[in-house]
C-alpha cells in the first residue's frame, strides 16, 4: 500500500488501498482503476459517504458506456467491493484514531527502519526515560552480572514484569536494555520495568545475596530473607570473581537429567517462582 498520512486534520488518502484489485481481472484496465483511486483519494471524514457515492456513481456511468455487458458486470462488482473496502477502512481509522500525530509507511520504508529481517509493522519515535536510580523501598531486588545476550535480557525483563518487579539492577557491562532484540524479547514489559546499571558491590551492601549456582542449597521451599537480592550470571561464564564474592547464600535448581545448564532466562524463571511465592 502506498504511503498514507493523517494528522490532526483528518484527511485520509485511501485510493491506494484498491491497487491490488488490478490483478482480479484483466477485463478491467489498470487505467480505469487509477481513475477510481484518484476519485476516492482525497475523501474527507465529515462527508465520506456522500463524496464516495457521488464520485463512484459518476465514474461508473462514464465507464459503463465503454464496456460491453459482461465487462460492465465485472466492473460493477469490483467497484462495489472497492467502495465497501474503502468505507470499512475509513470507519476503522475514525474509530481508532490516536490523539498523537502518526503516519502510515510502506512495507519497504518499514524494512529500512528496522534491524530485523521481518519488519514489525509498528514503529515509534520516543524519548528515552532518565533513570532516577534504584528505589530504596523494595525488600527484594533482581541483579544481573554480565548478561550480554539481548534475548536473555529481554526475557528477564519480561519475567520481572510478570512477578511484579518494577526494577532490575545490572552490572555496567551488561547488554543495553534498549537493544532492538532486547526490546522485542520484552514484549512490551520494558515500559513497566526499569533496568538500572550500577556497581553490584555497592548495591549488595547490607543485603542477603542469593546466587544461582550448579551447586548450592535447593531453591525449592526456600524461605526468602528480607532485604535480599537474587544474583544471576551468564550461562557461559557464570559469575565473575567480583560478583561471586557478593554471594552470601549459594542456591541451585535441582535437576534430574543430563543437561549441563540452563540459560539465564530459564534459571531466573524458576528462581523467582520459588523465591517470590
Amino acid at each position: 500500500m502506498a504511503t498514507s498520512t493523517y494528522l490532526s486534520n483528518p484527511t485520509v488518502k485511501v485510493g491506494a488501498a484498491i491497487g491490488s484489485i488490478t490483478d482480479i481481472t484483466d477485463q478491467v484496465s489498470a487505467a480505469t482503476l487509477t481513475v477510481t483511486a484518484e476519485a476516492l483519494e482525497d475523501t474527507a471524514f465529515g462527508s465520506t459517504s456522500r463524496v464516495v457515492y457521488e464520485d463512484v456513481v459518476a465514474l461508473r456511468n462514464t465507464e459503463m458506456d465503454r464496456l460491453d455487458i459482461a465487462q460492465a458486470a465485472i466492473w460493477n462488482e469490483v467497484l462495489q467491493g472497492t467502495v465497501s473496502a474503502v468505507m470499512a477502512l475509513i470507519k476503522i481509522m475514525e474509530r481508532r484514531a490516536p490523539s498523537y500525530p502518526f503516519e502510515f509507511m510502506t512495507e519497504e520504508e518499514n524494512k529500512k527502519c528496522t534491524a530485523f529481517d521481518t519488519a514489525p509493522g509498528v514503529m515509534a519515535l520516543v524519548k528515552m526515560p532518565i533513570s532516577k536510580g534504584l528505589r530504596s523501598d523494595v525488600s527484594f531486588l533482581l541483579a544481573l552480572d554480565g548478561i550480554n545476550d539481548p534475548g536473555n535480557m529481554g526475557t528477564i525483563i519480561r519475567l520481572a514484569d510478570w512477578f511484579g518487579l518494577s526494577q532490575i539492577v545490572a552490572s555496567t557491562d551488561s547488554v543495553d536494555a534498549y537493544n532492538p532484540k532486547c526490546l522485542a524479547a520484552t514484549m512490551g514489559s520494558f515500559l513497566r520495568v526499569e533496568v538500572v546499571y550500577a556497581e553490584l558491590s555497592e548495591v549488595a551492601i547490607g543485603k542477603t545475596v542469593y546466587g544461582a549456582y550448579l551447586q548450592g542449597k535447593n531453591v525449592h521451599g526456600l524461605a526468602i530473607a528480607p532485604n535480599s537480592m537474587l544474583l544471576i550470571g551468564s550461562e557461559s561464564h557464570g559469575f565473575r570473581e567480583a560478583a561471586a564474592k557478593l554471594v552470601t547464600h549459594p542456591i541451585t535448581i535441582p535437576g534430574k537429567g543430563r543437561a549441563e545448564s540452563l540459560n539465564a532466562g530459564m534459571a531466573t524463571t524458576i528462581m523467582l517462582d520459588n523465591l517470590l511465592r
